[in-house]
């Protein structure tokens, strides 16, 4: 199973990003929308433009629009409202937060769990918190935006001493984490922090 969690700002990154890592658009099977912002939903049309046989998970919260027009590509839409296994081993978490409302992605592997974020805008905590009561299990990685780019020192260390208390094995922030963050993410977790970005390529045995 091929899938895609966000599609990027626009398609012609996209495409580019693709190109580069050798994939084509054809085998790209589901796609997994964290939330509404443009720089995580963009890519999407011009995707589905060159493949149109997709299933999409997007938060409930989504307008209806955004729907209407990716099923007239004739692409399937599921609203996620709760948590939700997406296929064997792969989880939303549902819909989570008051403000800007997200979903995030859990994978089950023989090592732990796979936590994967968009933004976090629900609360990187928090969704450690509910990936943890999901699953019953310890989660290995949490990859992705932390969304932590505004907070001071001390707040940092707040939410590194949370991952800790938490027992996460591995880190890898990205996006709207802050170099701030990512720094000192870094700085604590050593060996266990992996470098993330675009183009980047994490193996799991």
């Amino acid at each position: 199973m091929t899938m895609f969690f966000d599609t990027g700002g626009d398609g012609q990154t996209l495409f580019e990003n693709m190109r580069i890592l050798n994939k084509s658009p054809k085998t790209i099977e589901l796609v997994v929308l964290s939330h509404i912002h443009g720089d995580h939903t963009g890519g999407l049309l011009s995707l589905l433009r060159e493949n149109a046989n997709l299933k999409i998970y997007i938060p409930a919260s989504f307008p209806q629009e955004f729907e209407q027009t990716a099923k007239g590509y004739g692409a399937k839409v599921v609203r996620v409202d709760s948590p939700l296994e997406i296929f064997r081993g792969v989880y939303s978490t549902g819909e989570m937060g008051h403000g800007i409302k997200e979903q995030s992605l859990l994978i089950n592997t023989h090592q732990g769990v796979i936590l994967i974020t968009g933004c976090a805008h629900p609360g990187i905590t928090h969704i450690i918190k509910k990936a943890k009561t999901m699953t019953g299990r310890d989660i290995n990685l949490v990859l992705g935006g932390f969304h932590l780019s505004s907070l001071s020192e001390r707040e940092l260390k707040e939410i590194i001493d949370a991952f800790l208390r938490m027992e996460i094995q591995k880190v890898a922030p990205c996006h709207c984490t802050g170099d701030l963050a990512i720094s000192a993410f870094e700085s604590t977790f050593g060996k266990n922090f992996i470098k993330a970005g675009v183009g980047g390529v994490i193996e799991v045995q």
